[in-house]
C-alpha cells in the first residue's frame, strides 16, 4: 500500500463518479491508499474483517462466490467490499487481481460513508453498480445451477443407460447352471458408464449353444447404441440360421444398412453342439479366442481373416471347426484385455494372457474370467482403463451318461 499522491487523469469518468465534479471527488479520495497488485494476488478472503471499500482504478479483479461457481469480474470504475463495509461484517467471497495492470484504491469505511456517499450523484451510481452486479451474480449463479442440474440429469441418464445395457446381455458370473454339459461365465467391464464391448450366450436349439464376444468401434454412448442394435440381431440370426457363416453374413448386411457413421463391429462367435462337442466358430476382424485343452497348454485358435461387420455389404463369411473333448475350455475376449496399458504405456499383450490362463489350470469358468480381470487390473496398476473389456469362458464338460 502507498498514500495517494496522484489520481488517474480522468477519474471523474469512472462509472462510480459519472456526473460528479472532479473537484469534489479528489480531496476525498486522497484519504485512501493505492494497492498495486500482481496477477492472482488476493485482496480479500472469506472470513476477513473488512473495514474499507475498494475502488478499481485500472485493470480488473475477480470475485469468486464459492466452490463450483464462476468468477464475477469487477472492472475499472467499480467497487467491491462495500457489502461487508456496510455492516462491518466478515467478507464472504474471494477477491483477487486478474492480470498484471491492476490498481485498486482502498477507501476507509468512514471516508466512504462520510465523504463519498454525501456527494451528489455518488449514491445513485453506487446503487446502479450494485444492482447491475447483483443481476450479473444472479445470472451466473442461475447458469451454474442449471449446468449442475444438467450434469446431474446426464449422470442419471447415463446410469439408466448402463442399467438398460446390462439387461441386454447375460449377468456377470456363472451361466446355464441347469446344463450339466457346460460350465460358462462372462463379464463386461466398461471403460466409461456404457460400453461398446459385449458378450452373449444363449441356447438356440436343444443341443446348440451360441456364444459371442464383440467390440463396437469407439466408446461411450454411440458405441453402446450400436451394440444395442447388434446383440438382438446376433441372437435372432443365430436362432434362425444355426450357421456361423450365414449368421455373420446376415448380421453384416443388416448393420451396413442405415449406418451413416460407418460404425463397425469386430466379433468372435461360435456354435457348440453340447451332445458331441463339435464347435463351429467364426471371426470378423476380432482377436483370436484361446483354446485351453484339459490336458495341454493354452493356445490361440486359428481364425479366418474375415472383415469386420457393418462396413461392406454382401460379404460372405467362413468358419473353422474343431471338437472339444470333455474338460476343454475356451476364452473369448475383447482387445481391451491384450491392449490394456500400464502407467508406462506398456501393453498387457497376448503372452501374458496365455500365462495367466495356464496358471488357472482346470479352474471353473467364473474363476477364469475373474483371474483374467484381476491380472489386467494388477498390470494396469492404477492406470486409467483405456478400453472396454468383455470376457467369456466356456468349458465343455461332455454329456453325462444316461
Amino acid at each position: 500500500m502507498r498514500p495517494v499522491h496522484f489520481l488517474p487523469v480522468h477519474v471523474e469518468r469512472l462509472g462510480l463518479f459519472q456526473g460528479v465534479p472532479r473537484a469534489a471527488i479528489e480531496p476525498v479520495l486522497r484519504e485512501g491508499e493505492i494497492l498495486d497488485l500482481e496477477d492472482g494476488e488476493l485482496v480479500l478472503s472469506p472470513g476477513d474483517w473488512n473495514e474499507a471499500v475498494h475502488l478499481v482504478l485500472s485493470g480488473e479483479v475477480r470475485v469468486k462466490l464459492g466452490r463450483g461457481v464462476g468468477e464475477l469480474p469487477i472492472v475499472a470504475g467499480e467497487c467491491f467490499g462495500e457489502m461487508s463495509a456496510i455492516d462491518g461484517g466478515e467478507t464472504a467471497a474471494v477477491v483477487f487481481a486478474k492480470g498484471s495492470d491492476c490498481r485498486v484504491l482502498r477507501i476507509p469505511r468512514a471516508t466512504f460513508w462520510g465523504g463519498l456517499m454525501t456527494l451528489p450523484g455518488v449514491a445513485r451510481n453506487v446503487l446502479t453498480t450494485l444492482v447491475r452486479r447483483l443481476r450479473n451474480a444472479n445470472e451466473m449463479l442461475l447458469r451454474d445451477q442449471q449446468q449442475r442440474l444438467a450434469y446431474e440429469r446426464l449422470q442419471q441418464e447415463m446410469q439408466a443407460a448402463a442399467e438398460i445395457q446390462a439387461s441386454m446381455i447375460p449377468e456377470r458370473g456363472k451361466l446355464f447352471a441347469a446344463l450339466p454339459e457346460l460350465d460358462c461365465a462372462g463379464a463386461m467391464i466398461p471403460a466409461v458408464e456404457v460400453a461398446g464391448d459385449f458378450f452373449d450366450a444363449c441356447v438356440i436349439w436343444d443341443d446348440l449353444l451360441f456364444f459371442a464376444v464383440g467390440d463396437v468401434s469407439g466408446k461411450g454412448v454411440s458405441a453402446a447404441l450400436f451394440m444395442a442394435k447388434t446383440v438382438p440381431l446376433l441372437r435372432m440370426e443365430a436362432a434362425r440360421l444355426q450357421s456361423v457363416p450365414r449368421l455373420l453374413t446376415a448380421v453384416n448386411d443388416a448393420l451396413c444398412e442405415n449406418n451413416p457413421g460407418c460404425m463397425f463391429v469386430t466379433l468372435a462367435c461360435g456354435i457348440l453342439d453340447l451332445a458331441t462337442g463339435e464347435l463351429a466358430y467364426g471371426n470378423a476382424g476380432h482377436v483370436p479366442p484361446v483354446l485351453m485343452p484339459g490336458d495341454g497348454a493354452p493356445a490361440f485358435l486359428e481364425v479366418a481373416p474375415d472383415t469386420v461387420l457393418g462396413v461392406i455389404p454382401g460379404r460372405e463369411y467362413s468358419q473353422r471347426t474343431t471338437r472339444l473333448a470333455p474338460g476343454d475350455a475356451l476364452l473369448f475376449y475383447s482387445d481391451g484385455v491384450t491392449e490394456a496399458f500400464d502407467a508406462r504405456n506398456g501393453a498387457y499383450g497376448s503372452r501374458r494372457l496365455l500365462d495367466i490362463l495356464r496358471a488357472t489350470g482346470q479352474a471353473q469358468a467364473v474363476d477364469i474370467v475373474d483371474a483374467v480381470h484381476r491380472d489386467v487390473a494388477a498390470f494396469a496398476a492404477g492406470a486409467r482403463q483405456s478400453d472396454d473389456i468383455a470376457l467369456l469362458a466356456v468349458r465343455y464338460l461332455g454329456r453325462p451318461p444316461h
